[in-house]
């Protein structure tokens, strides 16, 4: 499920950028397209993916400008939709049942008490204490799973050494901190150097941009965020880490692009 929502708030952003970027048909198909995506998020039950996706739609709307997004039509196809959405709760009881369930795993992400939270803040707590032990170089890549039980008992309480003593985690489910673990920290400095010297080539670049423009780099920016915040919260998968790169490679052409100078 973190999997996929991790692919879902790389995408959501894309079809909301595409959606304000082009007229007629196509924005009506990438308008959909957004909204089958927001659905599908939703019924990952991923808290990880709810916040991907709140902060990616931050970035968005910052990006973007609330003025060019809030205008008079958009308002009133929102409100049209957000009615649509609320009839259809109450007409579908299995809707009904899905939104009810949505809402409460969101609302479990305040518990820390939580089983998959504790557990999740356990992998952590181990992750912090190698990544520290091993500062230069890391224990080597993959090696997590390996040195856990060792750490275990040492970092955690013995009642959560207890329950934790039951699996054999692959990863502290944290992308930046999986990388200093494996990798050392300055491979994670390096790491972030480069996505936030890609974010600041997309944002030198948004200024000058033209209003097409804008929604494509806003897109861009606030599909990196939102994956950023979703790599907190899990272990690194081959498909969303494709495009992530991908992105961040395209929004650091965007400002190769703006400083060619004129023909």
């Amino acid at each position: 499920a973190n999997a996929l929502a991790a692919y879902l708030v790389l995408c959501l952003p894309i079809a909301l950028a595409i959606a304000g970027a082009t007229r007629t048909v196509g924005r009506t198909i990438s308008a959909l397209a957004a909204v089958a995506i927001a659905a599908a998020l939703a019924l990952t039950l991923s808290r990880g993916g709810y916040l991907g996706t709140g902060t990616a739609l931050v970035v968005f709307v910052a990006c973007v400008g609330p003025r060019s997004i809030l205008t008079r039509r958009r308002v009133a196809i929102g409100a049209g939709v957000a009615l649509a959405t609320l009839v259809s709760i109450g007409v579908f009881p299995p809707l009904a049942r899905s939104v009810e369930r949505v809402v409460d795993r969101g609302m479990l992400a305040a518990d820390l008490g939580e089983s998959s939270t504790a557990s999740h803040l356990d992998l952590l707590a181990v992750g912090v204490r190698v990544a520290l032990d091993y500062p230069v170089f890391g224990v080597g890549p993959e090696i997590y799973p390996a040195v856990f039980a060792r750490y275990r008992d040492v970092v955690l309480p013995p009642a959560r050494a207890a329950v934790m003593a039951r699996f054999r985690p692959e990863s502290p489910q944290d992308v930046p901190l999986a990388i200093a673990d494996g990798a050392g920290l300055p491979a994670l400095a390096a790491y972030i150097a480069v996505v936030v010297l890609a974010m600041l080539a997309g944002w030198r670049r948004l200024r000058h941009g033209s209003p097409n423009e804008r929604w494509l780099l806003a897109g861009l920016m606030a599909a990196l965020a939102g994956h950023i915040v979703t790599d907190l919260f899990m272990t690194a998968e081959v498909t969303g880490s494709w495009i992530f790169w991908v992105l961040l490679g395209v929004l650091c052409a965007t400002r190769e692009r703006g400083t060619k100078p004129a023909p």
